[in-house]
């Protein structure tokens, strides 16, 4: 996934400065971050972007990208004597704004970018960064526009929390409506029983529609009515979704047993589909999923904790749905505890490296770490359908310092645009 045209390039410089060497150096810049930024060019320079030297240029520079909607911005510091500058545009811009600062090898540009970044943390500018131009800067860059993005989306995001969380979430469960609003989500809490009315008014007709998409995907021990009803809970969330213009959820799942359905394939499905939704009615597990999901780009899984060898390394992750995307294949069964309804048993791809994370917002900290999946099926029958047995560096830490039971999966290494995250967000950041 690109970021193009997502962030701002603004370079500055003292006004003694070369402009020959200035004008060199940019094309450097805009070389390397190619298809991340776009630059910043005045009305009145007709599309050429210009190199700022005075405070009120810098102002109205900064003015103008957020009023065009960037969501962050990218200073090139080309040369000393600038770093007024640089405290002139993160002040401007705010505290809590992603800014950048890049810094080059001539022309006392790192001397600067040192000294205005230094001043900058220490006034709380949590949102600033620095990064030198050379072979790693794409990958820095990339990381922390990820994480810019995903902080933008999150805030205004609304999320239904329909039926409140789960009895036995003792911790997760605490301050959950605050933690929410902290990010910028807007709670909005729903009764399980306008689902379950919604749900009621879907006809068989309408979710068989739907048993197409499942077509050659392996059955076990699932009645074709079970999978109706499924898709029929499926139509009621996805409904509600659009009804609130809400982009998350979080269920109270398990109460929807005594109607004899689950809502296992009604959040793979979402998720599939570029919703997020979480089990159980866990807000800090459903925003761990969104943070990845919108860092990512991919659909993520929410897993318990099934299981841990310290002596291995090894973690084991359970849960009875998951986004079919996530596996190599899928198969429906029943689901886990109450061999009731449909569940979703995905068969994860071993060898792959996948990052694993959990925002906890009592003790405010973001933990994350890679893994890799040692299994392409599941590891034991007495644990829920999907699994995911990952060999995981301080895995002891989630029992001995835990902050929470279920964590978020999603593929590939995303540690670096999290820590950013937990920077721009005042997390304190993990990595396991």
């Amino acid at each position: 996934m690109r970021n193009e045209g997502a962030a701002a390039f603004i370079p500055v410089a003292s006004p003694l400065h070369d402009r020959e060497a200035v004008k060199a150096v940019i094309s450097e810049y805009l070389n390397a971050l190619r298809g991340f930024v776009r630059p910043y060019s005045p009305s009145h320079a007709k599309g050429v972007p210009v190199v700022l030297t005075d405070a009120e240029s810098v102002r109205q520079a900064i003015r103008d990208v957020i009023r065009e909607g960037v969501h962050a911005v990218l200073v090139g510091v080309m040369t000393g004597g600038s770093e007024g500058l640089v405290l002139e545009l993160a002040g401007t811009a705010g505290k809590d704004f992603p800014v950048a600062l890049v810094a080059h090898k001539t022309m006392n540009s790192l001397a600067a970018s040192v000294e205005a970044l230094s001043r900058l943390r220490a006034e709380g500018f949590r949102a600033a960064q620095l990064f030198l131009l050379n072979e790693g800067v794409r990958g820095e860059v990339d990381a922390f526009l990820r994480a810019a993005r995903a902080r933008r989306a999150l805030g205004g995001m609304k999320l239904l929390v329909i039926g409140e969380p789960s009895p036995w979430l003792v911790h997760s469960s605490v301050g959950w409506e605050h933690f929410a609003q902290s990010l910028g989500v807007e709670p909005i809490k729903v009764s399980l029983k306008e689902v379950v009315r919604r749900y009621s008014s879907i006809t068989t007709e309408e979710a068989g529609k739907l048993l197409k998409r499942f077509e050659g995907v392996e059955v076990k021990g699932v009645g074709g009515e079970d999978l109706v009803k499924s898709l029929r809970m499926y139509l009621a969330l996805k409904g509600l979704l659009k009804e609130y213009g809400a982009a998350a959820l979080t269920i109270r799942c398990f109460d929807l047993l005594k109607y004899g359905v689950t809502a296992c394939i009604a959040l793979s499905m979402l998720n599939d589909e570029g919703f997020i939704a979480g089990c159980e009615g866990d807000v800090p597990a459903t925003l761990s999923m969104a943070t990845l999901s919108l860092i990512s780009g991919s659909p993520s899984f929410m897993g318990n904790v099934a299981w841990i060898d310290e002596s291995e390394g090894t973690l084991l992750l359970a849960h009875c749905t998951a986004p079919v995307s996530m596996g190599r294949k899928c198969v429906l069964r029943t689901h886990f505890e109450s061999g009731l309804s449909v569940a979703v048993e995905a068969y994860p791809r071993k060898g792959e490296v996948v990052t694993l994370a959990r925002l906890d917002g009592r003790s405010l900290t973001l933990r994350a770490g890679t893994g890799v999946v040692l299994n392409d099926a599941p590891v034991t029958g007495n644990a829920c359908r999907t699994q995911l047995l990952l060999r995981l560096r301080g895995v002891g830490r989630l029992i001995r310092e835990p902050i929470g039971n279920h964590y978020a999966v999603v593929p590939g290494d995303w540690v670096r645009a999290l820590k950013f995250f937990a920077d721009f967000t005042g997390f304190r950041f993990d990595e396991l």
